[in-house]
C-alpha cells in the first residue's frame, strides 16, 4: 500500500511539472506576442503623429509637389517606412500587421514625388536602403526571412494568435438554447485570464 502512495506521489509530481512547464511555455509565447503588439502600437502612434502634422492637401494627393511646410513630416514618414521595414526584417512585426503596412510602403516606394524627396534627403545613398531597393515595390515582398516555425514561435503568425483567441473565447448559451440547438452570436464572451 505504501508503494502505491509513493507511485501516486511521483505521478502527481510529474503531472505538476508537466503542467508548470506548459504554463511557462504558453506564458512566454504570450509575452513575446505582447511585445510584438506593443512595438506595433509605437509605430502606429508615430504614424498618426506624423499624419496630424501634414496638411490635408499632402495627405489627400501625394502625387503633387510637397508643400514646403510639410517637408519635415514627409521626411519623418519616409523614415517611419524605413524603420517599419527594418523592424519586420528583424522579426518584430506580425504577419497581419505587415500585410496592411506593406501596401502603404509600396505606395511610398513607388511614388515619384516621395522618392524625389528621398533622394534630396540622402544624396550619399546611405540611408533608406530598403525603400531604395527594387524589392520594396514588389507585390508580396516580405523582408522577414524567418522560417515559419520561428515566426510561429515569436507570435508573428496569425494562426497562433487565432488559436489563442479561440481558446480565450467561449460560447455561452442558456438551457433553452441548448435544448433548441440555437446559439446567439451576441453571446460570445471573452474570457479574461
Amino acid at each position: 500500500m505504501l508503494a502505491f502512495f509513493e507511485f501516486a506521489t511521483i505521478i502527481v509530481g510529474v503531472l505538476t511539472l508537466v503542467g508548470a512547464l506548459y504554463t511557462w511555455h504558453h506564458q512566454a509565447r504570450l509575452t513575446r506576442e505582447q511585445r510584438v503588439r506593443d512595438l506595433e502600437l509605437v509605430y502606429v502612434q508615430r504614424y498618426w503623429s506624423i499624419r496630424e502634422r501634414m496638411s490635408i492637401e499632402t495627405r489627400s494627393d501625394a502625387s503633387r509637389a510637397i508643400d514646403p511646410r510639410d517637408r519635415t513630416a514627409v521626411a519623418d514618414y519616409l523614415e517611419l517606412c524605413e524603420d517599419e521595414i527594418d523592424a519586420r526584417q528583424r522579426g518584430w512585426i506580425s504577419d497581419d500587421t505587415w500585410s496592411s503596412w506593406a501596401a502603404a510602403i509600396r505606395g511610398a516606394a513607388g511614388n515619384e514625388v516621395l522618392m524625389g524627396m528621398l533622394v534630396e534627403l540622402d544624396r550619399e545613398e546611405r540611408l533608406f536602403t530598403h525603400l531604395r531597393s527594387k524589392k520594396a515595390n514588389d507585390d508580396g515582398w516580405d523582408p522577414c526571412t524567418l522560417p515559419k516555425r520561428d515566426r510561429l514561435r515569436q507570435g508573428l503568425m496569425p494562426q497562433y494568435r487565432n488559436h489563442v483567441e479561440r481558446l480565450r473565447m467561449r460560447v455561452t448559451s442558456s438551457k433553452s438554447q441548448r435544448r433548441s440547438g440555437a446559439v446567439e452570436v451576441g453571446e460570445v464572451v471573452r474570457a479574461t485570464s
